[in-house]
């Protein structure tokens, strides 16, 4: 059993001279967690846990001041924006540390969400973040680790959840939640005493943020690592996003405005790198 209490001050003052706004807030918050597992052998444990969680707005998110993309949309941050509090649950069980079930709950009060509000007097849409009242985050995490040869060993991670928001939000309280399938497997290969690999693969299925949903996207990454100079130095290669496939769209759930983005982004990149350990 393992149980702790966190204390956080956080203060926040904002002067902001162009738009000659100025917003002060203060708040003191209690963190509690508890932590339980129980051994029915050497190989075999059951474990529960409880935390509770703060996420503060980022500066950014705060700053009232105004970033204009043309003459018709600019982005504004909300000083009147409050942390978000989750309260975390698992509970689970595991084998060795080869497998590992679990199924966790989490709840979120005051969540952060970017939305897009048109002003039809003035043809402008403001892009801002804004407080939902609360959201409620569940699934299943599976993962294992196998070795199917003394030179190829997988570490795979399955999850699938679900994500439901709710409160008001651009004239609607209904957001349909979506359940989401994230598979992720890890390769590593030993090709010779020096030598190794490792080839990674992820897919996530469509999910939702907020008002916005989200399409599914694939990634898959390799790399290539060489000991030197007696085992005390590596040279590692990396290729990630190989396929570039790591892009994806995104569409307003609800709102007064269509929204659809396409993310298009430079993940392929490769890399090379030495370490030496004195």
């Amino acid at each position: 059993m393992q149980a702790g209490l966190r204390s956080e001050y956080t203060a926040i003052n904002i002067d902001q001279k162009t738009l000659n706004e100025e917003h002060k807030d203060d708040y003191l918050k209690w963190f509690p967690s508890l932590s339980l597992k129980y051994e029915f052998t050497s190989n075999h444990s059951a474990h529960a846990s409880y935390s509770k969680r703060i996420n503060r707005p980022s500066q950014f998110d705060l700053n009232p001041f105004r970033f204009y993309d043309d003459s018709f949309n600019y982005s504004q941050g909300n000083p009147n924006l409050i942390p978000e509090i989750t309260h975390a649950m698992e509970i689970g069980y595991a084998w060795k540390s080869n497998f590992m079930a679990s199924l966790y709950f989490n709840s979120t009060k005051d969540v952060f969400t970017e939305v897009y509000n048109y002003n039809p007097d003035n043809n402008t849409t403001i892009t801002t973040q804004i407080n939902v009242d609360k959201s409620y985050n569940y699934g299943v995490n599976i993962t294992n680790t196998a070795e199917l040869n003394k030179w190829w060993s997988v570490n795979t991670l399955f999850n699938v959840f679900e994500n439901k928001f709710m409160g008001e939000i651009l004239n609607s309280n209904t957001i349909d939640p979506i359940m989401t399938v994230n598979l992720s497997v890890q390769n590593s290969f030993t090709i010779t005493e020096t030598l190794k690999a490792e080839g990674n693969a992820q897919y996530q299925s469509k999910s939702n943020l907020g008002i916005y949903q989200r399409d599914g996207f694939f990634d898959f990454s390799i790399g290539i690592s060489k000991q030197v100079l007696a085992k005390k130095g590596s040279i590692k290669l990396n290729f990630t996003d190989v396929f570039n496939t790591n892009n994806f769209y995104i569409k307003s759930a609800v709102a007064q405005t269509t929204i659809d983005k396409k993310y298009d982004l430079d993940n392929r990149i490769a890399t090379i790198a030495f370490t030496y350990r004195i």
